[in-house]
């Protein structure tokens, strides 16, 4: 009696005192066995040592209905649902009105991707007991996961009604709002959830995410920092506060923020993803496909991944390579993948508006030679007549600010023999300022102003 009452007090070692003599004293001892298994598997985070006394609790006693209940809550603190769902089962047997039971088999059936099962579930609960808050949470994330928000959102104020401090709710509540699209709103409830519990990392890292998608990449980051510095193991903070670097420019802390996350062990294929689209966009292709396979290993469907893989090989010049990466995105991808049409284009035109692209980012860059050489394979395929124009046109440009005139010339009178013919365009270009008083570019504006 006074191991539990220590334990309602939050006196953990004194109650674990106090259990083990009640233990001692008499081995026969259930609802002992029971009480210090809970302490273990919820205050000292050690599931393993709560197994043993609840097998001895069940073992002495096969129709302890707690001792099956908190098995299964240490057998859920394992990750091992199935586990639990058939110990919160057995108790359910044993006493067909026991509410908990009910709450913590929907949870861990909607784990397994049991969705409608824990409906079922929290249904019942809710039956017994309008009022537990903790079912309508849980009954909220049983529509999450269908992908029912409206739904789930009321499940969650509902709870939050039950109990206005219910921090959890809070949250659960702003992820489903986020996943509609009213970030605003998200915000609200998740800095709702901050100030109901400042210490929760998850809180800061849903808050982050918002963030994310308002476009305030500054406070993302911040957000994301605070998760981590919370939680040292969290490392779905580090990728997320990547991601929001990445969007607001900051390339080498966010590349950090990545590589730290990889030595950390992440399993996540979408960090070696956004490491591939960071070393694309600097040009360091043969780095972004070395990620983007590493996130194929990992997700072999990841269609994205073969897609922008594709892009990098034929930006190298890795043509057919590139056509089968695009390939096999159609084939991994699903029917109405958004990216389907622009892929099936890549492949009819051998990739050609990517390389135009690329050729046009490096002559931004002022990387002319490398500009140069692009834009040639987008001149001389023919795939996409109007880019192969613009590319005749901009290998002049990029000749003549190089300072290389008869090139800058050839390729000029190449564009019109193409059919470029934009003379207002040429004569306010200052990139072609240094041939303006040479004789061929004065025949070719002549030959402009009589068509």
């Amino acid at each position: 009696s006074r191991g539990l009452s220590r334990q309602k007090l939050g006196l953990i070692e004194e109650a674990l005192d106090d259990l083990n003599k009640a233990i001692e004293l008499d081995e026969r001892f259930v609802e002992a066995y029971v009480s210090r298994g809970a302490l273990w598997n919820d205050r000292k985070r050690d599931p393993a040592r709560a197994l043993r006394d609840f097998d001895k609790a069940i073992e002495l006693d096969p129709r302890n209905v707690g001792a099956h209940y908190n098995r299964g809550v240490a057998l859920d603190s394992r990750g091992d649902f199935e586990g639990a769902i058939k110990a919160y089962t057995k108790a359910i047997d044993l006493d067909p009105k026991y509410v908990p039971a009910y709450v913590n088999r929907g949870a861990a059936r909607n784990q397994k991707g049991q969705h409608d099962l824990a409906i079922e579930d929290l249904k019942q609960a809710i039956a017994l007991n309008p009022k537990h808050k903790f079912a309508h949470n849980n009954y909220g994330n049983a529509e999450y996961s269908k992908g029912l928000y409206d739904n789930a959102i009321q499940r969650f104020t509902k709870a939050i009604e039950l109990d206005p401090e219910y921090q959890t709710a809070w949250m659960n509540r702003g992820n489903a709002l986020l996943a509609k699209g009213e970030v605003h709103a998200a915000l609200i409830n998740l800095s709702k959830a901050i100030e109901l519990d400042p210490k929760d990392s998850w809180a800061y890292f849903n808050r982050g995410r918002a963030w994310t998608a308002k476009g305030r990449f500054q406070e993302a980051i911040k957000d994301f920092s605070t998760a981590f510095q919370l939680d040292s193991t969290f490392t779905d903070a580090l990728v997320h506060r990547g991601i929001a670097k990445q969007r607001a420019g900051l390339v080498d802390e966010a590349m950090s923020d990545y590589d730290k996350a990889i030595k950390a062990g992440t399993k996540d294929a979408g960090i070696h993803y956004n490491m591939g689209l960071l070393m694309a966009e600097n040009g360091l292709f043969e780095k972004a496909i070395d990620a983007y396979s590493k996130a194929i290993d990992m997700n072999p469907k990841y269609a994205e991944a073969h897609a922008n893989r594709g892009n990098g090989k034929v930006c190298m010049g890795l043509t057919q390579e590139a056509i089968e990466d695009w390939r096999k995105a159609l084939n991994v991808a699903p029917p109405n993948w958004s990216y389907r049409s622009a892929v099936e284009d890549r492949i009819a035109t051998q990739g050609v508006g990517v390389v135009f692209q690329w050729a046009q980012k490096l002559q931004k860059w002022k990387r002319h030679m490398e500009a140069i050489e692009q834009y040639k394979v987008v001149a001389k395929s023919g795939a996409r007549p109007k880019q192969a124009l613009a590319s005749a046109y901009n290998i002049s440009c990029s000749y003549a600010l190089l300072g290389d005139k008869p090139e800058a010339l050839h390729w000029l009178e190449k564009a019109i023999e193409m059919g470029w013919n934009d003379l207002e365009n040429l004569e306010k270009n200052a990139e072609l300022a240094s041939l303006k008083e040479e004789p061929r570019y004065k025949k070719i504006v002549a030959l402009l102003k009589s068509k």
